[in-house]
């Protein structure tokens, strides 16, 4: 029996966190031309400028002006064994991102 198209219905599970992202409360950093952008995960979305986002490319794009991918933007990616991965030195010498956990 084949499902009716019609019928069906796909949704994000509530409270499905994508697994590259770091527990609540983390704190993520980005130097951008310059500009320190810090953002404050949340446990559905994030605080950016004591805004509230529901994605990181809008935060991305509100920082640099340009569409990005929020998790190429902080460089969020995923390890075996789901560990998020991050760059430790930029192209300037300068970390391009850093996780700090913070209360």
């Amino acid at each position: 029996m084949a499902l009716d198209t019609k019928l069906s219905v796909s949704r994000r599970v509530p409270g499905a966190l994508d697994p590259r992202l770091p527990p609540a409360g983390t704190y993520l950093e980005r130097e951008h031309d310059g500009r320190r952008v810090i953002v404050k995960v949340l446990e559905k979305g994030f605080e950016f400028n004591g805004k509230f986002y529901g994605s990181l490319s809008a935060i991305a794009k509100e920082a640099t002006g340009t569409k990005w991918n929020g998790y190429v933007f902080f460089n969020l990616t995923s390890r075996e064994g789901g560990d998020t991965a991050l760059a430790t030195v930029g192209k300037r010498g300068f970390p391009d991102n850093v996780l700090v956990e913070r209360d």
